[in-house]
């Protein structure tokens, strides 16, 4: 019986999470529905470049999960949007006053702690669409494998 607590423990010990915030990892990104046509999918992107995409729905035939190393350029880019939305001081909820919007949802790994930003509508600050457009275009710009 001890045998098994051990490798128990063992096993919950070695075992890595991909929850929001995980070690290592930049941003986490959820695109949510419209009524319409609007890209529906889940984006990680890690500290290391490494990066995932799960193309839900209406992403320019592309549906599955992919995985790419981020371009260095587009890399650089992204902390510097980023960077530039001052996310840590933003507050955690946007949304317009209107129906059929799409969402997006950044989950922001920061000081020990995950900044999430839910933004009904993906017009929370001029910075924050700068952001959502470009990695929206992510999905298009890398080589997803």
């Amino acid at each position: 019986m001890k045998a098994l607590y051990w490798l128990l423990a063992i096993v919950l010990v070695s075992c890595k999470t991909t929850t929001p915030g995980s070690a290592g990892q930049l941003i986490q990104v959820e695109a949510g529905p419209c009524f319409g046509s609007c890209p529906v999918f889940k984006m990680t992107i890690n500290q290391d470049r490494s990066a995932t995409y799960e193309a839900i729905r209406f992403n320019k035939d592309q549906q599955g999960t992919y995985g790419t190393t981020i371009k260095e350029e587009d890399f650089v880019k992204l902390q510097h949007l980023l960077q530039q939305t001052n996310y840590a001081n933003l507050q955690d909820s946007f949304k317009l006053p209107i129906t059929d919007m799409a969402s997006i949802t950044l989950h922001i790994p920061h000081d020990g702690k995950v900044k999430n930003i839910y933004d009904y509508g993906k017009k929370g600050t001029p910075q924050l669409e700068a952001l959502y457009q470009f990695i929206t275009d992510l999905r298009t710009t890398q080589d997803w494998k």
